[in-house]
């Protein structure tokens, strides 16, 4: 095992892989087809059309909108229609005559998850009516803060092409409303491996360059809608790698890793557990039905401060994973560190590290921590953007870190309020252990 110099602090990711059986919990587990295949539409099905949704079935506004969907899109815009759910998102687009923010809205209001007919009239849209119909850069529907009015100037100024290309692929299309339908972080990895697209392209270009326009990292559509998938295999293969970002030539091999329930503080009776490689990886089996759970992770030379890392989420997805940064400190670091912001380590107390997410699965900011119970002087509050840490800050910065040191050890519930809420996006119950790290993903919860 690499050793860890004294001080130092060491950014690691875990890696973990779901591996059940081949089935993709609100997904549907297949391809779109390509960006020019048909549709299977029975055309005896009664698509109830009205006196003014044109000759396929729902009216587009623009009359050369309208014409050019007819024309175009017949076929697409029928099988769209004989799915309800696909009926109410796409008549909800049409009457916002291409205003992004309207359509944002329609997306949040009108769910569609991975119905196929949606995606293959998008991209027909897009790639046959965008002037029309009023499609600035294709028209994607990709950012759920209606109220983020600079968001689509931004964008279209600075991703313009990617947007467009996104838009006009039926797979591209699919992945977009794939992610949204997504609670957990193995579904929206699942969305990737099931839905091939060229979405990373325009994802990074409006992230580098509109993050503050599109409040990318403050979108709390979600919060009061939080369902978790079903779980389809009573056997899940987790698979955990540790590496060093930072170094990836640098693996912690022989960390004893545990998977435990959540009821299970000290992990007396684990699910499973394993030893990492010299690759660092391990590979684990869930077969607790129990909603959520933690990796307890040490080693035998106390070469680490002992973690337990809590996912806060059910796994239910196969061949999908989820990359899930965390530190990791070296026994004498944490005293160094704690110097700096004027703290002493109490060894009799636990640390609590916090990733608050928004609803898409971004680092939010402006998000408040707190826990409870057993709050008191002794336990402070810091934030921080992974290379410093401020006991000053009142709130999550744009990484959306921050914790708690000197925490009481016990069972604790860990909430993230963001600012702009009001309310809570995140209540999750967690054990604190004496001289250890309790690592918190802070998703938004039912």
């Amino acid at each position: 095992m690499r050793r860890l110099a004294h001080g130092s602090l060491l950014w690691l990711a875990i890696g973990v892989g779901v591996v059940a059986c081949r089935q993709i919990a609100g997904i549907e587990d297949r391809s779109i087809g390509g960006d020019d295949a048909g549709t299977d539409f029975d055309a005896s099905v009664d698509v109830n059309v009205d006196a003014n949704a044109g000759a396929c079935g729902i009216a587009f506004g623009a009359p050369a909108c309208q014409v050019c969907a007819d024309q175009q899109c017949c076929d697409k815009v029928a099988a769209c229609v004989a799915s309800p759910s696909c009926n109410a998102y796409e008549r909800c687009l049409a009457a916002c005559a291409g205003v992004a923010t309207c359509r944002s809205q329609c997306a949040i209001d009108n769910p569609v998850a991975t119905i196929e007919s949606v995606p293959r009239l998008d991209q027909c849209l897009a790639a046959h009516c965008r002037n029309e119909c009023g499609l600035e850069c294709g028209g994607l529907v990709w950012n759920y803060v209606p109220e983020a009015t600079n968001c689509a100037p931004c964008v279209h100024a600075a991703a313009c092409g990617n947007e467009t290309a996104c838009a006009m692929s039926v797979s591209c299309q699919a992945y977009v409303r794939c992610r949204l339908a997504c609670r957990t972080d193995d579904c929206l990895i699942a969305c990737g491996s099931t839905y091939r697209s060229n979405v990373n392209d325009f994802y990074m270009q409006a992230n580098s360059s509109c993050r503050t326009d599109c409040r990318l990292g403050g979108s709390w559509w979600c919060v009061g809608r939080v369902t978790w998938p079903l779980r389809k295999a009573p056997d899940i293969g987790v698979s955990v790698t540790i590496t060093s970002p930072s170094d990836p030539a640098s693996v912690l091999d022989g960390l004893n890793v545990k998977m435990c329930v959540p009821s299970d503080s000290d992990c007396t009776v684990p699910i499973d557990r394993g030893v990492t490689d010299p690759s660092g990886m391990v590979l684990l089996v869930n077969r607790s039905q129990a909603p959520n759970g933690f990796l307890e992770i040490s080693s035998p030379s106390m070469a680490i401060v002992p973690l337990l890392h809590y996912w806060s989420f059910p796994f239910s997805e196969q061949n999908a994973g989820f990359y899930l940064p965390v530190f990791v400190f070296a026994p004498t670091s944490i005293d160094t560190v704690m110097r700096s912001l004027g703290i002493q380590n109490d060894p009799t107390r636990g640390h609590l590290l916090i990733h608050a997410y928004d609803c898409d699965f971004r680092g939010a900011f402006d998000v408040v921590f707190d826990f409870a119970p057993g709050r008191d002087a002794s336990s402070q509050s810091y934030y921080t953007d992974l290379a410093n840490f401020s006991t000053t800050a009142t709130a999550t910065g744009q990484s959306g870190y921050g914790g708690f040191v000197n925490v009481p050890p016990g069972k604790v519930t860990v909430t993230a309020t963001p600012k702009s809420l009001g309310r809570p996006s995140t209540s999750v119950s967690v054990f604190v252990r004496a001289g250890a790290f309790t690592f918190v993903e802070a998703l938004p919860t039912p």
